[in-house]
């Protein structure tokens, strides 16, 4: 998503470094796997994956702006 977000339209993703937008992500992934495992007291369930992709997606799309468009 960090290599991705530059090329996606609006360009609002370019005010932030690739380090700190792949730092933020990781960080954003890394919580939500942790959700998903504190909450389902095992990993590898299909809903901590979904969680993961809905929480980096959603991260993304502040960082870029995507609620002005």
């Amino acid at each position: 998503m960090a290599l991705v977000g530059p090329s996606l339209p609006g360009g609002a993703a370019l005010k932030y470094s690739f380090w700190m937008r792949a730092g933020i992500l990781v960080l954003v992934g890394v919580v939500a796997l942790g959700a998903g495992l504190w909450g389902f007291g095992r990993d590898g369930k299909m809903a901590s994956y979904g969680l993961l992709l809905v929480a980096v997606a959603t991260v993304q799309w502040l960082m870029v702006g995507g609620w002005r468009r």
